[in-house]
C-alpha cells in the first residue's frame, strides 16, 4: 500500500472487500428511493397532472397509481431474486433478450397502428 496525496492505492491482489450488512443495503435502497429528485418530480408533475383529469376521482387515481407502483417494484424485486443465480446461464440471458425484443416490437406495432 502506498500513499499519494492523501489517497491510498492498493495493489490489485490486496483489494479489501467489507461485507455489506442488511441494514446498510436497506438504508442505501431507501436513500436511492426517497432522496431521488427524479422520482419526486415524476410523482408530483406526471401523476399529479394526470390525476387532474379525474376530478373528484383523483384520490382513487392516486391510490391506484400507488398500488400499481408497489406491485411493479415488488414484482421487480421478486424477479431479481428469482433470476439472481440463474443469470449465469446463457439460455436465461437469451430468453430475457427475446422477451425485451418482443415487447419492443409490440410497442412498434402498437404505435404504428395508432398513427393510422
Amino acid at each position: 500500500m502506498t500513499r499519494t496525496l492523501g489517497a491510498i492505492h492498493r495493489q490489485p491482489h490486496q483489494v479489501a472487500h467489507a461485507p455489506v450488512t442488511r441494514r446498510q443495503a436497506l438504508m442505501s435502497a431507501l436513500a436511492f428511493s426517497w432522496l431521488n429528485p427524479h422520482a419526486w418530480l415524476d410523482t408530483a408533475v406526471l401523476i399529479g397532472t394526470a390525476s387532474l383529469a379525474y376530478g373528484q376521482g383523483s384520490t382513487t387515481f392516486g391510490l391506484g397509481a400507488a398500488a400499481g407502483s408497489l406491485l411493479w417494484f415488488l414484482s421487480l424485486g421478486v424477479a431479481a431474486f428469482w433470476l439472481g443465480r440463474r443469470l449465469n446461464s446463457l439460455h436465461v440471458w437469451r430468453a430475457l433478450d427475446a422477451g425485451v425484443a418482443l415487447m419492443m416490437w409490440g410497442a412498434v406495432v402498437w404505435l404504428s397502428f395508432s398513427l393510422v
